[in-house]
């Protein structure tokens, strides 16, 4: 280009500089433009975004408060960024948004993704089945659980697919229409599914109102199978009385030990001081059958300490640690409830 033309252009549309050196032109061409500008503030506020999602992710993995993020999950990492990297590096971290309705939103975003992906697969997949559950938890609200197995790139998955609530009654019917909903507004088809796994109750099991019987009419090539939890559960349940009486006692072992504060911590010291792998006993729960194996096992386990622990607290089935044959009964049971 002319220099001629490149004076007027200077003259007409920037006079202010027109009067300026040759090394201001020179800097000026080398600072960053515009563009270079925004694309690293961009860039930057991507960065800021992401690390709330990742947050965002490990507290409701956690199941914590939202509100932990800016009161705790902040000040750790803003102090331990100023200890490592200086405090330049801390006006960076600043930009994190964390409070408390963005955590939400970024969790609530996070989860209709997942349940996207996992329509989306279970849709997909040649055959899938489902795994239905309700139960009513400690605030008496029933809750309908649906987990669905599906083949996703030639590798069996299983994940949650349904979580609902069953503010009314919890007949076949209605678990059957909470089913039937979601699978009408998520586009899944029953023809794709070739099997359902419930427990034996009437409102899962019976064939004719039953969520097993409504399946069946919609989806006649459907298979129902019964969990091997509740089969498990309901095979424990006719105990030999040799058995159940070892049970009840071993019940009452901990429970003596743990009813008690301090029985608890004069426990926990003993434990300490002879070098056990454990410190504390488990509490046994009827409903939650699965315990009885973590409880019998973790007695065996501590079956020396515990007998140490009753010489200076008197009980009247410590004696029982002495005798071969109730040992190997609760190391029986211990064996059963545990696989």
């Amino acid at each position: 280009m002319k220099p001629s033309l490149l004076m007027r252009h200077l003259e007409t549309k920037h006079p202010t500089y027109t009067q300026r050196n040759i090394s201001f032109f020179q800097r000026l061409s080398n600072s960053p433009n515009l563009n270079s500008c925004l694309i690293s503030t961009s860039k930057a506020n991507e960065a800021a975004i992401e690390a709330s999602y990742r947050i965002s992710y490990h507290i409701a993995k956690s199941g914590k408060n939202h509100t932990i993020a800016k009161n705790l999950v902040f000040p750790c990492i803003k102090d331990a960024v100023e200890c490592m990297f200086g405090e330049y590096h801390v006006q960076k971290i600043k930009n994190i948004p964390l409070s408390n309705s963005t955590i939400s939103r970024r969790i609530k975003d996070m989860s209709i993704d997942i349940e996207a992906t996992i329509n989306e697969r279970t849709k997909k997949s040649p055959f899938s089945s489902i795994q239905v559950d309700e139960s009513t938890d400690v605030s008496d609200l029933s809750i309908l659980l649906v987990i669905a197995r599906y083949l996703n790139v030639n590798e069996l998955e299983e994940n949650l697919l349904l979580c609902y609530p069953l503010t009314k009654r919890c007949t076949g019917e209605d678990i059957f229409n909470a089913i039937q909903d979601y699978f009408c507004e998520n586009e899944i088809d029953w023809a794709e599914c070739c099997g359902v796994c419930t427990d034996g109750g009437k409102s899962m099991a019976d064939c004719y109102k039953g969520l097993r019987g409504r399946i069946k009419i919609g989806a006649p090539h459907v298979t129902w199978s019964h969990c091997c939890i509740h089969r498990q559960s309901l095979a424990a349940k006719p105990l030999p009385d040799s058995l159940k009486e070892v049970l009840n006692q071993s019940v009452k072992v901990v429970n003596f030990i743990k009813a008690n504060s301090t029985s608890t911590r004069l426990f926990k010291s003993l434990f300490r001081d002879m070098g056990s792998l454990h410190t504390t006993l488990l509490l046994h729960t009827e409903v939650r059958w699965l315990s009885r194996g973590n409880v019998l096992t973790r007695l065996f386990e501590l079956r020396h300490e515990v007998l140490m622990f009753f010489e200076d607290h008197p009980f009247t089935l410590s004696s029982k640690f002495y005798e071969s044959e109730w040992l190997q009964q609760l190391a029986y049971l211990s064996d059963i409830f545990h696989k």
